[in-house]
């Protein structure tokens, strides 16, 4: 055999086996696309045909057209999310855009410290040192922890609040859905362990609120004012998602201390007065 014959057996085979694989490719990709679709269409035949039988209509006649893909995956989740009707559990896409949840500022007539925390989320915990801190640096000789409407549950921030008033112990506890139970504990030494506190509270105080509130009376370190709590005792914990958005989701329920439920429960005031009244009964009750 010549050289010149030998090379055109090397140079077939050589093309003979680059289109094997270029049919085998195409072939696996054909049968990869039959898979999408057929699990496409079975979803479609499923609990979401009606979904995807609106969403066709909203695409062909909703004047303007509709949103875009990520406006619509938010909105998909967010319509899902409602469903548990848990106000707790959200989806947060834009953190830059966040409200401060504490405010903090001294009662100077009184000489008391005054915190307000709108809710127990994230940036809580944070911002709640920062108070702590404020106080410390000019001394107050009382403080009163208004947690009037105060909601949401997320973990290190209910940790955070109670290691402040608590010299060591028991925090809460957290109860999850497959009954397994996580005890939270404070380190001794709070930053205001030896001032009188008093706890302000309303009829839509909930979440973490209700834990540090029951906890704060069990442990003897608080006098609570106001109204009887929602009993929405739950806790949430924060799942960072791919594209950066960030979702909130209730995963346990709360006890206090002394293990007591807060959840479906609530917590009752030790001096009942309305809610607008009870700033001024709590200034009343630490001047004693």
């Amino acid at each position: 055999m010549s050289v010149k014959s030998a090379k055109s057996i090397v140079v077939g085979a050589a093309l003979f086996v680059a289109l094997a694989v270029v049919l085998c490719g195409s072939f696996a990709a054909g049968f990869e696309f039959q898979r999408q679709r057929r699990a496409h269409q079975t979803a479609e035949a499923g609990p979401f045909s009606v979904f995807w039988e609106a969403w066709g209509l909203v695409e062909r006649y909703f004047y303007g057209g509709p949103p875009s893909p990520q406006a619509r995956t938010y909105g998909a989740i967010r319509g899902a999310l409602a469903s548990l009707n848990d106000p707790y559990t959200t989806i947060i896409t834009d953190t830059a855009a966040l409200s401060p949840t504490v405010t903090a500022r001294t009662i100077l007539t009184a000489n008391v410290g005054y915190i307000a925390i709108a809710e127990l989320g994230p940036r809580t915990g944070a911002e709640f040192q920062a108070a702590v801190e404020e106080f410390a640096a000019a001394p107050v000789k009382a403080v009163i922890l208004d947690l009037r409407g105060t909601g949401g549950g997320y973990l290190t921030a209910t940790q955070t609040i109670l290691d402040s008033f608590l010299d060591g112990g028991t925090a809460f506890y957290a109860v999850y859905r497959d009954g397994r139970e996580q005890m939270f504990t404070c380190e001794p030494g709070g930053a205001m362990t030896a001032l009188p506190v008093a706890v302000l509270l309303s009829e839509d105080t909930g979440g973490g609120a209700e834990a540090v509130a029951g906890t704060l009376r069990e442990r003897g370190r608080a006098t609570l004012v106001g109204a009887a709590t929602a009993g929405d005792g739950t806790a949430q914990a924060a799942y960072r998602l791919s594209d950066g958005s960030t979702l909130y989701l209730t995963v346990a329920a709360l006890l206090t201390s002394a293990h007591h439920a807060v959840h479906n429960v609530g917590v009752t005031p030790d001096v009942a007065v309305k809610s607008d009244d009870a700033l001024a009964t709590a200034l009343d009750i630490l001047k004693e």
